[in-house]
């Protein structure tokens, strides 16, 4: 018997289908284009559907793979997309995170050349010049021409390099080679050589000395790439959020196509009971405008959710950068894990890991790096400087000779009073306001994240009982309705009960597919707030990107 029943009630639902395209487009006097402006046909999308398991409860880790039709794609031609396939998209091809790693090539540029500070600089510039004289004159009734070409050639070169202790070291070399050729009334060749170097030291002893001071530029530049390093792990995890969030909006908007068609297909078999129960006598035919309101509205709920579904698909395209009209099925499995970790170890992850508090530490270290520049910058000026220089001088004219000079000294500034003494006074005041601002800072980024993990842990709690209640909810209202259907067949029960009951089983649904949502999501915000996200999806982060690097430098 039970299986006879089985049967009769699968070939009744089949009868049904039929019955519901006609009533669609007949007696409700709804053509097709009326029900469905764009998109599949209602009465295709509700037999598979029904035919793939309608009625079973939602959200107990099944497989995506009774969603309906969706206008923008369908079976056979959306690309199915799970929601390890859409990061993956994300990470390669988010505009936002292509731009950060273009800034990275330049960020680390930019630390190179802090780091070649204490390396030397090495110039060297040359010149060659060719001048010529053609000279007529007269006196005393005599006529005198002389002409004149020289050709000078001059070759500079030089190195210079600062240590740290602040002292900077040039050796400087200069080589002049000169060729006159004098030709007329007054012939001679006149050709120099000079050859000069000369080497300087020039230390600091008070301000811009020590190593301490030196350093600190470099410090701040390193400090700036680990800031920089962190600024880019942050753009990574809030594009993986923000995709994993779009995905699952995408998947609950589909879901919630599925739990309307099948509302729809309760409110159309409530119809056709009632009709049968009315031919039988059974039911006064006022009665039927309950069920037929009840369908009506059904079907406005159907073109609100397919336009829902339509939001939420363009929404995660465009956060995947790709072409809007590419077609995709989401395929993920709502799994709840049980396992959460500990307010303790919540909080050892989000020190370890979290890019705005670690942000935070390393503003600290920066301002304490410009503290220790300004409080230096108010000490006099006052420097060693020793030079020593050698020039050789080779002249057909005067001969040759050799000239040696070096010179040390010790030379003081002190700005007494006015604008570069009160500038000095300004930048060590700002100096100070930006290290008490920077622990301000930090003491308050500590408090908010043990606040946000506290909430994060609490609100994860909270949403894993919401997921319980709302499943005993759907189950009780599942029975509610079965039971209030076979009281309605023996005239136990009114039409508005069953209409109101089977709203209710709707809600149940709904409640429980967004009860598991959002405690997904609040997975997805701890994991945000631990900055824990690239782990959790298994993405090595890598500072620098090849292909970025061949773009910038044009290779």
């Amino acid at each position: 018997m039970p299986q006879q029943a089985a049967k009769h009630h699968k070939l009744m639902i089949m009868v049904g289908l039929v019955r519901s395209a006609r009533l669609l487009s007949g007696d409700m006097k709804c053509s097709k284009r009326n029900i469905l402006k764009k998109g599949v046909g209602w009465a295709a999308t509700l037999a598979l559907v029904l035919l793939l398991g309608a009625g079973t409860a939602l959200g107990q880790g099944e497989a995506q793979n009774d969603l309906p039709l969706l206008p923008g794609g369908g079976v056979g031609k959306a690309r199915d997309m799970s929601l390890p396939d859409a990061v993956f998209l994300v990470v390669r091809g988010n505009t936002s995170i292509e731009n950060a790693y273009l800034d990275r090539v330049v960020q680390k540029f930019g630390l190179e050349v802090e780091e070649h500070k204490f390396k030397p600089d090495v110039t060297f510039d040359s010149s060659l010049v060719r001048t010529g004289t053609d000279d007529d004159d007269e006196t005393d009734g005599f006529s005198y021409n002389t002409d004149s070409n020289d050709t000078q050639f001059q070759a500079r070169a030089s190195v210079s390099e600062l240590v740290p202790t602040g002292a900077q070291f040039t050796f400087s070399w200069e080589f002049d080679k000169t060729s006159g050729d004098t030709s007329g009334s007054y012939s001679s060749d006149d050709d120099s050589t000079s050859n000069t170097w000369s080497i300087q030291m020039q230390q600091p002893l008070l301000r811009g000395g020590g190593i301490d001071v030196n350093m600190a530029s470099v410090r701040q530049a390193r400090i700036t790439e680990q800031q920089n390093i962190l600024a880019l792990k942050g753009t990574l995890i809030d594009a993986v959020t923000t995709t994993i969030y779009d995905y699952r909006s995408f998947l609950e908007s589909a879901r919630q196509v599925a739990i309307v068609l099948r509302s729809l297909n309760r409110a159309y078999q409530l119809l056709e009971e009632n009709k049968a129960l009315i031919a039988a006598g059974r039911m006064a035919k006022s009665d039927l405008v309950q069920s037929q309101s009840n369908l009506a509205n059904q079907r406005i709920a159907y073109q609100q959710t397919l336009n829902d579904v339509q939001q939420a698909r363009l929404e995660l395209l465009r956060t995947l950068n790709l072409n809007k009209n590419t077609k995709i099925k989401p395929t993920e499995m709502l799994k709840l894990p049980e396992v959460l970790p500990t307010n303790k170890q919540a909080l050892a992850l989000a020190y370890a890991n979290q890019p705005a508090y670690l942000q935070a530490k390393l503003v600290l270290e920066s301002s304490k790096q410009d503290l220790i520049l300004a409080k230096n910058n108010m000490l006099w000026d006052l420097n060693l400087l020793v030079n020593y220089n050698r020039t050789d001088t080779n002249s057909n004219d005067q001969g040759n000779s050799n000239e040696t000079n070096w010179s040390a000294g010790l030379y003081l500034s002190i700005p007494v009073y006015g604008q570069p003494r009160l500038s000095r006074q300004a930048q060590l005041l700002s100096a100070r306001s930006n290290l008490l601002k920077a622990r301000n800072s930090l003491r308050q980024s500590n408090e908010n994240l043990q606040i946000d993990v506290d909430n994060g842990l609490r609100d994860l709690n909270i949403k894993r009982e919401q997921v319980k209640l709302s499943r005993e909810a759907l189950r009780l209202s599942q029975l509610q309705l079965q039971n209030e259907q076979e009281k309605l067949k023996y005239g136990r029960s009114s039409n508005f009960q069953v209409v109101s009951y089977q709203l209710d089983l709707a809600n149940a649904e709904n409640t429980l597919l967004t009860a598991e949502v959002d405690y997904l999501n609040s997975l997805v915000a701890l994991d945000q707030t631990l900055g824990t996200t690239l782990n959790t999806w298994r993405i090595a982060f890598k500072t620098q990107r090849k292909s970025a690097e061949k773009k910038v430098w044009d290779r």
